[in-house]
């Protein structure tokens, strides 16, 4: 790369050879600039919390794509669970109440669980 070079410039090579042979297929990335954002819905949202949950729930299984890892090491077994769902149309509506949450790009919901077994626990 030429000795002037950026994030602007370093980026797309660098996805050019990720994506090589379907590497990158079905996956999500996410970069400090240019890209879609990834929002956290955590325990001080509760409202949204529990929306997100039940509609991951009430969702039929061909609504949702999994995916699974194991990692073993160190010690530990830690095994994640990836669900994405794409049916998102209930969160992009006009506000219903003042300060409601709105997301009007909104392209799915990504859940992820995780579980860690430790030698001890």
């Amino acid at each position: 790369m030429a000795d002037k070079s950026n994030e602007i410039n370093a980026i797309p090579i660098l996805l050019e050879r990720l994506a090589g042979k379907d590497g990158l297929k079905g996956a999500i990335v996410t970069i400090d600039a240019k890209a879609d954002d990834i929002l956290t819905v955590k325990d001080n949202q509760p409202t949204l919390r529990r929306e997100t949950e039940a509609a991951f729930e009430a969702a039929e299984p061909q609504e949702l794509d999994n995916a699974m890892d194991t990692d073993k090491g160190h010690g530990r077994i830690e095994e994640r669970v990836v669900t994405v769902l794409h049916d998102v149309d209930w969160l992009t509506a006009e506000r219903h109440y003042p300060g409601e949450l709105r997301l009007p790009r909104i392209k799915c919901l990504i859940r992820i669980r995780r579980r860690t077994e430790l030698k001890d626990r």
